[in-house]
């Protein structure tokens, strides 16, 4: 595709999501890929899991038959999704690939016991270098070792940042696909840096309900250290939204899937609601990728402007979404069960379902229900009926 042309695409495909996240009515629906490795088991190259993630060349060639294919508004996953070689140069045990089963699995990690939680609040990095890294690679200790384990690892990272800025040029300027969000970190919520990057799931779970005052100082460390700063560059920035990108901000929320109203009010919550509050009164868009389930929250966000927030679902029902969220707009809806089990008229009756009860008047893009991971996420034929329907319905 011409330079130009791609980029009088894009203009239109910004112009098409914005537009539909405000809840202003659209003359056709944008559509999404959620689809990640399912890319690479629906490509002609016939590839395994174990290839695609070691070879840039090979991924680069997956990722632009899934757009030449599909011709989407908008990739969420563009090959970058797991820097698998710089885990594998760091020797880092939490990801495994098996080709086998066609998956890649991330271990919960736990770099912090319970009872080190107050030592870690006290001096968080010094914790991390002599303590944490220790734990997370069995060479951290091994000064013979370490260096050129670092060495590679810096390699491999210069690798793969030199693909994601080829790769996001090609889609760019070749295929005139948007950006997601600006280039500025958003918030993080300590909560979940706690359940992502230190006591994983079964720790987070435990400190909530046993130790909710050593927790406490350490969610106290990580709001000073990260939440705050970020959110006061933030507030320094202009009103108004970055027509440049698709949301002016995003994030994705989990550890929300494992706790009750008590811990949300008390943990995650609070610090949230002053994120939102900010995006608000600059008159900005927030796209908010919920893993898992958010119904049950409804009364924390409905009192948000329409046109503020939308959710990209997973495992909430669009229809029930729109009438218990009538503000926020909706990113999702298309069951990757029908995808990749159901018939062609099965997909394509949601498909029109969606369109006609959800898309209308705005407030609706177009996306599979799941991260398409595995090869039973979708089959070829219906993908390709779904998009030839949504990119020639007419609201």
């Amino acid at each position: 595709m011409e330079t130009e042309k791609a980029a009088a695409l894009k203009k239109e495909r910004l112009r098409l999501i914005r537009s539909a996240s405000r809840w202003e009515k659209v003359e056709r629906i944008p559509h999404f890929s959620m689809f990640q490795l399912w890319q690479v088991f629906d490509s002609d190259t016939h590839c395994t899991l174990s290839e695609a993630m070691r070879d840039y060349d090979l991924m680069e060639r997956i990722v632009r038959e899934h757009q030449e294919r599909y011709n989407f508004d908008f990739l969420v996953n563009k090959g970058v999704r797991n820097p698998f070689l710089i885990y594998e140069a760091l020797e880092c045990k939490s990801y495994d690939i098996d080709d086998e089963n066609e998956s890649i699995n991330h271990v919960d990690q736990n770099y912090c016991e319970q009872d080190e939680l107050e030592e870690m609040a006290s001096d968080y990095w010094k914790f991390i270098w002599e303590k944490g890294m220790a734990k997370k690679y069995d060479w951290w200790t091994d000064p013979e070792r370490a260096f050129d384990i670092v060495q590679n690892a810096i390699n491999a990272r210069n690798g793969y940042f030199a693909f994601s800025g080829k790769i996001n040029k090609i889609c760019d300027e070749e295929y005139g696909l948007p950006s997601y969000a600006r280039p500025v970190m958003p918030p993080s919520i300590p909560i979940e840096n706690i359940f992502s990057y230190i006591r994983g799931f079964k720790g987070m779970a435990l400190d909530m309900r046993r130790a909710p005052e050593k927790l406490g100082k350490l969610l106290d460390t990580l709001e000073q250290m990260n939440f705050r700063p970020q959110l006061e560059a933030i507030k320094k920035l202009d009103p108004g939204m970055d027509m440049s990108v698709a949301w002016d901000f995003a994030t994705t929320m989990l550890c929300q899937n494992f706790m009750n109203m008590k811990q949300w009010d008390m943990y995650y919550w609070p610090l949230f609601k002053q994120f939102i509050d900010v995006i608000e009164e600059k008159d900005c868009t927030f796209s908010i990728f919920t893993e898992g389930a958010i119904m049950r929250f409804a009364d924390y966000f409905n009192d948000y402007k329409k046109g503020t927030l939308t959710f990209m679902l997973e495992m909430d029902d669009p229809f029930e979404f729109r009438k218990t969220f009538p503000k926020c707009a909706i990113v999702g809806g298309m069951d990757n069960v029908l995808l990749g089990g159901g018939t062609k008229e099965e997909c394509l009756d949601l498909a029109k379902k969606l369109c006609e009860e959800l898309g209308g008047e705005g407030g609706y893009i177009m996306t599979q229900t799941k991260i398409g991971t595995f090869r039973a996420d979708g089959k070829r034929e219906n993908v390709l009926a779904v998009c030839d329907y949504v990119r020639n319905y007419r609201c």
